[in-house]
């Protein structure tokens, strides 16, 4: 039976090769351009695009996740983008097999002090196809 989690990871694996070349068309010296002056700069949306899949990996692999503050850093160069994205295989190999069992509890979602957590509604390990 397929997991959620593996639905996740096959989408960003094929999402991966459009990202790869939208991010290698990003040009090195404009990083630092804002589409609008409360805007995040190219070089911070671009690194954000990069690191979804690292961070979708992330989130899959724990029963429960904290929500960061949100500083997202820049780019300091077009190659970095890259590697950003590069790394992304790493840890979604890291992303558990399914375990024998099913989880008993629901998936927990907290920003700060204020958990998110609706155990009427659980998130399955796996779906039916």
């Amino acid at each position: 039976m397929p997991r959620i989690a593996d639905s996740f990871l096959a989408e960003l694996d094929q999402e991966a090769q459009t990202t790869r070349r939208v991010l290698e068309r990003v040009p090195g010296d404009k990083l630092s351009w804002k589409p609008h002056t409360k805007s995040m700069s190219l070089g911070q949306l671009a690194l954000h695009v990069a690191t979804i899949p690292s961070g979708v990996a992330q989130i899959l692999s724990n029963d429960s996740f904290e929500v960061p503050s949100f500083d997202q850093p820049a780019a300091r160069s077009a190659t970095e983008l890259i590697r950003a994205l590069d790394d992304a295989p790493k840890v979604m190999n890291t992303v558990e097999k399914p375990a024998t069992k099913a989880r008993a509890e629901p998936n927990r979602l907290a920003l700060g002090a204020f958990p998110w957590r609706n155990s009427s509604i659980p998130i399955p390990d796996s779906i039916e196809t």
